[in-house]
């Protein structure tokens, strides 16, 4: 790969992770103020939990790793920006043209990586109705149990408007007040909605509405439900509970991590009581569900135990500065290795929950006085995201610190071997993570390292994750991986461009209407895409599982930025001006500590 290709694709690649990373770490400020500011304000007595300083230490923690990554981002994305400055000038003053690095006399300001669509996101249509249209542009309004009105929008009064929901000329809905879309979200005996409408309400009305308050209007809705019912003398067409135990099941099994807040809990439990009291099946109904949801929320409790284990002996690792060996002696098998990491990534990938990818990116105002529990919890996301980081910097760890030119340049192969096999695998994370660490500039500077390895494969991802086109390369081969029909297979997506598209999604589409109206087309085209996320996550890795190698992929320490820099020119002289001097101010400032 020509070193203009790999130092630009280096900085596009590195883009990606620093503007995701930053969110997150936005997110996470704003929690941290928000908890300071209950601190402060004292403790409460409908929220002790919160209220101590292990709240804030651990807010703290999170906040603080977020910072280092996304300082250790910051700097490869300004060392290869900079490296591409001076290759373009360098070249300009050759006479040598540089058309493929969008080099401009004018200045500019560097656009977000935000900035382009993914391809081929168009909103899917559901909930279809199949109306009567009179045309003229008028929406066809129907309230939200289903009956169809003879109004049309241009006819609407003020009171109207917050009774109607709004379908256009093919029967999609695509607007409402959000009164009128919790109703038709609520079931009744007579009325259950689609299933489409459920997630994808479920999924996005979190923007607007918070989850426990949603579950309490359903809960005063159906209580009364059920008095009326009782009232009737148990009449079964006046039964609420099959239609409502139906909607809990969907809920808890998709969202399942909403019910971590005790205040689901204790409007789910109301409801399952009540429920239970109607009849045998439905108590059978409502234990299925609860069982369910308990085993779910032990799981992920369990999940998060084991990174909490494996960051704490990473972190005694790094501390304790042991002797360690390298990943060709703990696994010399690139098959191997990359089955492992489609492990971890699998796992990782598979327990986040749906709507993180929602809340993100919510930006809460604590002027708003959004209490601290409230606001959007996103930590398997974010402990994604920083697994990324983590194997980037360990490739680039693994290859600067070997002293030999003959075995570095082992290492280096090795982990192109690697990143093929990962890429076969259909393990699309993994493979950008590894080739961006092999594109980190401790890596590329090691020219005597490269001129002995064979770098035919490696030329070959240069095609694989070309940025160009919003990474169109990349998503025709994710769409290639895709399992046909029936086939069960293991694909992981690019994660932080999943991301990046969501994030996109969510700001570049209006979340209401000039009217107030909420746009629903926004939600259906959210959920389009986490529904795809979700057939991703059910599958499962068929090949065996080693507990020695997961342990140290996992847990064996990186190297920070200054090390890597100084592992490298000690590896290889500096040999230019720019890097002799940063090489002289490393080692002040590591003597200076």
């Amino acid at each position: 790969m020509a070193d203009e290709e790999q130092t630009s694709l280096t900085k596009s690649l590195f883009a990606v992770q620093l503007e995701v990373t930053a969110k997150l770490l936005e997110a996470e400020h704003r929690k941290m103020d928000a908890l300071k500011t209950e601190l402060k304000a004292g403790p409460h007595l409908d929220s002790p939990s919160i209220m101590t300083g292990d709240s804030l230490e651990k807010q703290r923690q999170n906040f603080d790793r977020l910072q280092m990554q996304y300082d250790r981002l910051n700097k490869e994305y300004q060392a290869a920006a900079a490296s591409v400055f001076r290759k373009a000038t360098q070249s300009q003053k050759s006479q040598r043209s540089v058309p493929a690095l969008g080099m401009k006399q004018t200045t500019k300001a560097r656009p977000s990586i935000f900035d382009s669509i993914a391809c081929g996101q168009q909103p899917v249509r559901q909930n279809r109705r199949k109306p009567s249209y009179g045309g003229n542009g008028d929406l066809l309004l129907v309230s939200p149990t289903g009956s169809e009105s003879s109004l049309k929008t241009s006819d609407l009064s003020d009171e109207d408007d917050t009774k109607y929901l709004c379908y256009d000329a093919e029967g999609d809905l695509v607007s409402g007040k959000m009164d009128a879309l919790i109703e038709h979200l609520t079931p009744t005996p007579s009325h259950y909605p689609g299933r489409v409408f459920i997630f994808a309400f479920l999924l996005c009305s979190r923007l607007y509405i918070k989850p426990y308050e949603l579950l309490s209007r359903i809960l005063r809705t159906f209580q009364a439900q059920f008095h009326a019912y009782k009232a009737s003398n148990c009449i079964e067409s006046m039964n609420p509970g099959t239609n409502v135990v139906q909607l809990l099941s969907e809920w808890t099994e998709t969202f399942s991590y909403d019910f971590r807040d005790e205040r689901m809990m204790r409007s789910l439990k109301e409801i399952t009581q009540l429920c239970a009291t109607i009849n045998v099946d439905l108590r059978r109904n409502v234990g299925q569900v609860m069982q369910g949801l308990i085993k779910k929320l032990a799981t992920l409790d369990k999940y998060e135990e084991m990174l909490s284990r494996a960051n704490a002996a990473a972190n005694e690792q790094r501390e304790n500065q042991t002797a360690r060996m390298n990943v060709i002696e703990m696994c010399s098998d690139p098959l191997v290795l990359a089955q492992q990491l489609t492990h971890i990534e699998a796992e990782r990938f598979g327990n986040i929950g749906p709507e993180e990818f929602v809340q993100s990116f919510a930006e809460e105002a604590i002027a708003d006085g959004t209490a601290f529990r409230d606001m959007k919890k996103t930590t398997n996301l974010e402990a994604y995201v920083e697994w990324f980081n983590r194997l980037t910097y360990l490739v680039a760890t693994e290859i600067c610190h070997v002293q030999s030119i003959k075995q570095r340049a082992r290492v280096v192969e090795f982990f192109v071997d690697v990143a093929r096999e990962c890429y076969s695998l259909s393990n699309f994370n993994s493979f950008m993570a590894i080739v961006s660490g092999l594109n980190m500039t401790p890596v590329c500077r090691l020219k005597k390292t490269w001129s002995k390895v064979n770098t035919t494969d490696f030329d070959t991802f240069e095609t694989h994750m070309n940025p160009s086109f919003n990474f169109s390369n990349y998503r025709t081969a994710l769409a290639e991986a895709l399992p046909k029909g029936d086939e069960e297979k293991c694909v992981v997506p690019f994660f932080s461009l999943l991301v990046k598209d969501i994030y996109f999604l969510n700001h570049s589409t209006k979340s209401r209407l000039p009217d107030g109206q909420v746009n629903f087309r926004k939600f259906w085209e959210m959920a389009k895409v986490i529904t795809q996320f979700l057939s991703w996550k059910q599958a499962s890795c068929s090949f065996p599982r080693h507990r020695a190698i997961l342990n140290y992929l996992m847990t064996v320490p990186v190297a920070s930025e200054d090390s890597l820099y100084l592992a490298s020119m000690d590896a290889e002289a500096p040999d230019s001006q720019f890097e002799k001097e940063r090489h002289k101010a490393l080692k002040l400032k590591i003597a200076g500590r």
